[in-house]
C-alpha cells in the first residue's frame, strides 16, 4: 500500500534531512512525507533546508506536505535565528519577506487516509472549532506575538490567530484531565487525553484513532501516549 512518512522539526539541519531521506526514500506514487513543521531556527542550514524542501514540493506536489509550525512565523524567526541567516546569505529583506508569506500560507494540518490527524502542536482550544473552520482560515495570516490571543469574544482575525497559535504551539499532557492548562511557552496551551478523543471522534471517522505533532524533542526521536479507547498520540522530532 502507500506508505506515509511524517518527518518531525528540522531546524535547519540540512545533514538530517539528507540523512531522513536517505533512510525513509524520496517521494513517489506510493510514498507521501509530510514534513511537519519547524523547518528553520537554531540550525545553520535553514535556508538550505527550506530550499530542498520547496523543490521536493514543487517535483512531488501529491506526494510532499509541508505543514506550518510555530517557527514558520516572522516573530518567532527574528527571536531564534532565521531571519539573521537570511540577511547573513542573501542581504535580502524582501527575501526574507517572501519567505514569511510562504510561510504563513502553509497548511496547518493533514490527515492520514481517516486514520491519523496530523499537525504540528496540538488542537484548538475553542469549543466548538470543527475541521471546517480550521479549513476556512485565511492562509498568509501571521501571528504578531509570542502571548495568547485573549479576545476570543470577536469573528474574525483575532478567532483565526487564536486557532493557528493554539495548533502551532500546544502540547499534550497525560495527566491533565477535563480542562486544558496554561502552557509554560507563553502561547498555546496543555491538553490530555479527553481532549485528543474529543476532537478525533469530532472527524467522523471510526478508525481515527491517532494524532501526530512534533514541536516537543523527545528521546529516540518519538514518544506515544495512550489516550485510551485505542486514541493514542504520537510525537516524532528529526
Amino acid at each position: 500500500g502507500h506508505k506515509v512518512t511524517v518527518v518531525g522539526d528540522l531546524h535547519g539541519d540540512l545533514d538530517d534531512l539528507i540523512k531522513i531521506l536517505d533512510t525513509v526514500g524520496i517521494p513517489s506514487s506510493e510514498h507521501s512525507i509530510i514534513f511537519n513543521g519547524d523547518f528553520v531556527d537554531r540550525g545553520q542550514h535553514g535556508v538550505e533546508v527550506l530550499a530542498v524542501l520547496l523543490a521536493l514540493k514543487v517535483v512531488w506536489p501529491s506526494y510532499v506536505h509541508l505543514n506550518r509550525g510555530n517557527h514558520e512565523d516572522s516573530s518567532i524567526c527574528r527571536a531564534y535565528g532565521f531571519y539573521d541567516e537570511v540577511m547573513a546569505k542573501y542581504s535580502s529583506p524582501g527575501l526574507y519577506d517572501v519567505i514569511v508569506d510562504v510561510f504563513a500560507s502553509l497548511p496547518l494540518c493533514a490527515i492520514i487516509r481517516d486514520r491519523a490527524f496530523v499537525v504540528h502542536g496540538g488542537l484548538p482550544s475553542m469549543e466548538g472549532t470543527t475541521i471546517h473552520h480550521i479549513g476556512a482560515i485565511a492562509r498568509r495570516t501571521h501571528l504578531q506575538t509570542f502571548c495568547t490571543w485573549t479576545d476570543r469574544g470577536k469573528a474574525g482575525s483575532n478567532t483565526s490567530r487564536q486557532v493557528i497559535e493554539d495548533m502551532m504551539w500546544s502540547d499534550p499532557d497525560p495527566y491533565v484531565r477535563d480542562a486544558n492548562k496554561t502552557s509554560s511557552r507563553g502561547a498555546g496551551y496543555r491538553y490530555g487525553p479527553e481532549t485528543v478523543i474529543r476532537w478525533l471522534r469530532s472527524l467522523g471517522s471510526d478508525t481515527m484513532k491517532t494524532l501526530v505533532r512534533s514541536h516537543e524533542c523527545v528521546e529516540n526521536g518519538y514518544d506515544v501516549i495512550d489516550c485510551g479507547d485505542g486514541y493514542k498520540v504520537w510525537t516524532v522530532f528529526s
